[in-house]
Order: structure tokens, then C-alpha cells, then sequence
């Protein structure tokens, strides 16, 4: 019995580490979406200035995708970090 409690605890520390190391690579893809999204707002803002339409549409559909990228990225991190925060 004390064998099996003893695996199963394992269990649980190498699945809290796991959800740990997702955690972390999550918080730096959203970082580094954000960052991305800065940078495609500016471009977007100097198509338009320069009313270059067929870069600002390019632009626009690569911007809607980095936000749903982001939307995707920011669901699983609020569901990984609230399970650890039931983990303590």
C-alpha cells in the first residue's frame, strides 16, 4: 500500500511539473504574440498612411490570426494556472 501511495504521489509531482513547464512556454509564447501584435499594429498603421491596400489587407489577416493564435494560447494558460492554483 505504501508502495502504491508512494507512486502515485510521483505521479502527481511529474504532472504538477509538466503543467508547470506548459505554464512557463505558454507565458513566453504570449509574450512574445503580444509583441508580435505591437509590431503588426504599426505596419498596419503605416499600409494605411501609405495607403498600400493590398499590404494592408496581407497585413490585416495575419494580425487576425496572431490574435486568435493569442485567444487559443491565453484559454490554456487561464485553465493550466488555475489548476495549479488547486494544486497548493
Amino acid at each position: 500500500m505504501r508502495g502504491e501511495r508512494r507512486r502515485l504521489e510521483r505521479q502527481m509531482e511529474r504532472a504538477a511539473q509538466r503543467r508547470a513547464a506548459r505554464v512557463a512556454t505558454l507565458e513566453a509564447e504570449i509574450h512574445r504574440l503580444e509583441q508580435e501584435l505591437s509590431t503588426m499594429s504599426g505596419l498596419i498603421s503605416l499600409a494605411s498612411s501609405n495607403k498600400d491596400v493590398p499590404r494592408l489587407h496581407a497585413l490585416t489577416l495575419e494580425y487576425q490570426r496572431l490574435e486568435a493564435t493569442l485567444a487559443e494560447r491565453m484559454e490554456e494558460w487561464e485553465q493550466l494556472a488555475g489548476s495549479e492554483v488547486g494544486q497548493d
